[in-house]
């Protein structure tokens, strides 16, 4: 279709398309919409060489379209005509909603069952594909729902009503249908309000949310084949924010068995226990809830395993133990299919947003972890590209340390430096930066205002700027320095303010609460499976060794001074058998049971000693205790021959000082005097010189 350069009418160009009758049909909206375009794309075929980019850019400012837009016009009426410019989603004069309900619904069926987020040019593809069909054979099978007859083609190469801009007007299912229909009830979630919460009104240890999460960071550890990630377990006071002692380990490559080990539930039930014990729980009406989730932060339940106390979950021995305080509280578990008729559900998993502090805190750890080296990214997807070299650089010094011996090993693993974290460094950064954590005041958290967590604070102008004085401080000086303070603050508010207490001013407010109570390590064992004690032996060198799965490639020693109940020291003896209770957070101390699982106190785990010379004497007089035990029996049997052995000694010694006291110093000789002489000729001597005065002397004199 091609206009002439002449002057002409617009109804003159319809008129030689032959389209006045299909214009007769047409909406005034229509029309008048179908001339606006026509004279549009009129004037830029008539624009001379050289004027129509101004032209396009003029028309597109009057009209308030782009010039893209305009194009399409004119490539619209290239190909099909005047009516190509008929805006078919007002047609018949129906408005926008042009599509039946039926039409509608059934093309966002088609759309729902697509995968893709691109799928809507697919539909319609299809959806033309079938009206073609239909239109060509006016087989029934085609049948478009909400058409009797198939439909007329518009000018435009399918039916009114059937442009993409319709489909996605009135077809596009919703992203949370979309999600739903895609993946299912997990992701469709992420669509739906949020149920926003508050921590006005709770008070301290009342909630407390724990969790996992993978510190993004890559450690190197001598020992190990290839670096690692560090794992955590954490947990986090709802009412302060304060963020308790994680637990802390890397997740290390099992080399026989070729699998990563990451964190267990069994750690997670010890480091609930800490928890408990550190921090302790409410024995009020409110109570403390521990809010954990559906996977690794999951304590234990089974109807195989039991406590001593017949217990078949964590949860119910938690609850005992406390006197029904200490509630356990999870999620909804997500592992139904979106509707039951597809059978097929998805893997199970907890709702994130149950837990939502906690995992705003991960942000937040991970944020202060950024100046870190070995930073991996969110994901393997979003990870630095170089991460894949320096991993390679990593794995190859590992493995060239590993040609020398031991010694040089040990040597060779000071001296090198790496671009990853060691595990020293990890464990002395970690502290640091949770202890920022506790400490920070840059933070806008919410209800903050409301628990009262906020002090006003002032300074004097001569200050450095970000020191802050309390109120308490300004209330206790003379009323001359009170008034000079005051009047520079109302000259210059920048001089006083309000600011957010940290987490560890909030928590150390409500430390001191009477409603708190602590477990104690002895309770650990009510809270445990039976199966998770260990069978141990006294062994002759009164020492118990212990291994450990959670802590590979170490044997632990313990000394057989058991602590009782009651903090007195009893000695076990060689062949003793016991069941014992060994905490991997904390192995220094041993839970002792008897065989029937009742408790018997504590041991102490015996360890390498430096140069830490306290530690070095305490250890020494530990040990002189327990020889101190060991030998009493000894004592006992051997104390005749010792009494014996003293009354000889006591006897020859009399005996010795008597005849010196007797014989003139002059003939008594020394010891430089019998140097060399045999021991035989000392002997005569020594008989010599006693012998004439025992002849005068009487025996009772000597006391024979």
């Amino acid at each position: 279709m091609h206009l002439s350069s002449a002057p002409v009418s617009l109804l003159d160009l319809v008129y030689r398309e032959g389209c006045l009758t299909e214009l007769g049909d047409l909406s005034v909206t229509q029309k008048s919409g179908m001339f606006r375009k026509l004279g549009a794309v009129h004037q830029l075929k008539c624009a001379g060489r050289g004027n129509k980019g101004i032209i396009l850019a003029t028309m597109a400012r009057t009209l308030h379209v782009s010039k893209q837009a305009i194009l399409n016009w004119q490539t619209l009426y290239d190909k099909h005509g005047c009516l190509a410019l008929v805006d078919g989603r007002g047609a018949a004069a129906k408005g926008r909603s042009h599509l039946a309900d039926i039409t509608a619904q059934w093309i966002k069926d088609l759309w729902l069952c697509a995968q893709r987020n691109d799928s809507g040019a697919e539909v319609r593809r299809q959806v033309l594909d079938q009206w073609r069909l239909w239109q060509r054979t006016g087989d029934p099978q085609w049948t478009i729902p909400g058409y009797a007859s198939a439909p007329p083609d518009c000018g435009k190469g399918y039916p009114a009503g059937f442009s993409a801009e319709t489909f996605r007007r009135c077809c596009k299912p919703s992203d949370w249908e979309a999600s739903l229909a895609r993946q299912g009830t997990i992701a469709s979630y992420r669509n739906l309000p949020s149920i926003r919460s508050t921590r006005v009104g709770t008070k301290y240890l009342e909630t407390v949310f724990f969790d996992d999460q993978k510190i993004d960071i890559q450690v190197r550890v001598p020992g190990y084949a290839k670096p690692m990630v560090p794992l955590c377990f954490n947990a986090l006071d709802r009412l302060t924010a304060y963020p308790f002692d994680p637990h802390t380990r890397l997740r290390w490559f099992d080399v026989e068995e070729q699998v990563n080990r990451s964190l267990t539930q069994k750690e997670y039930v010890w480091y609930r226990i800490t928890i408990l014990v550190e921090q302790g729980y409410r024995t009020d009406g409110d109570g403390t809830t521990h809010v954990e989730e559906h996977g690794t932060a999951k304590g234990w339940a089974n109807k195989m395993l039991k406590t001593p106390d017949g217990h078949h979950s964590f949860e119910a021995a938690v609850l005992a133990i406390t006197g029904g305080c200490c509630k356990t509280a999870s999620s909804a578990l997500f592992n139904q299919a979106a509707f039951k008729e597809l059978l097929y559900g998805p893997q199970s998993s907890g709702n994130p947003r149950f837990k939502a502090p906690i995992e705003s805190f991960f942000h937040v750890v991970r944020t202060y972890m950024l100046p870190l080296i070995g930073q991996t990214g969110r994901n393997p997807d979003e990870a630095p590209e170089e991460t894949y070299g320096l991993d390679q650089y990593e794995r190859s010094i590992i493995r060239d340390v590993c040609e020398f011996p031991q010694y040089m090993q040990d040597r060779l693993n000071e001296g090198l430096l790496s671009n990853y974290l060691t595990g020293a460094e990890l464990a002395s950064f970690t502290p640091l930066i949770y202890r920022a954590l506790r400490n920070r005041t840059d933070h806008n958290m919410e209800g903050w205002a409301d628990c009262h967590f906020m002090e006003p604070v002032w300074r004097w102008k001569d200050d450095e700027p970000g020191k802050w004085r309390p109120r308490s401080e300004l209330a206790r000086f003379p009323q001359t320095l009170r008034d000079t303070a005051l009047c520079e603050q109302s000259l210059d508010p920048s001089l006083s303010t309000i600011i957010p207490w940290s987490p560890e001013v909030a928590r150390a407010v409500n430390l001191q609460d009477p409603a708190i109570k602590k477990l104690d390590w002895k309770d650990a064992i009510h809270l445990l499976p039976t199966t998770w004690a260990k069978h141990v032996k006294v062994r002759n060198n009164h020492e118990l060794h212990i291994t450990e799965e959670l802590l590979p490639g170490v044997e632990l020693i313990y000394l057989p001074q058991l602590t009782t109940p009651r903090g007195r020291t009893e000695n076990l003896s060689p062949g003793d058998e016991l069941m014992v209770y060994l905490n991997p957070l904390r192995p220094d101390v041993l839970l002792v049971c008897d065989m029937k699982f009742q408790f018997i106190g504590t041991l102490i785990r015996s360890v390498r000693i430096g140069k830490d010379n306290n530690q070095l004497e305490a250890m020494f007089a530990q040990r002189s205790r327990l020889k101190s035990t060991l030998e009493a029996p000894v004592r006992r049997a051997m104390q005749p021959v010792a009494d014996r052995r003293d009354a000889v000694k006591q006897l020859n010694a009399d005996l010795l000082q008597q005849a010196r006291d007797v014989t003139p110093k002059s003939e008594i000789k020394t010891t430089r005097q019998r140097k060399g002489t045999s021991p035989g000729e000392l002997a005569d001597d020594a008989l010599s010189n006693i012998a004439p005065h025992v002849e005068t002397t009487h025996t009772d004199d000597l006391d024979f």
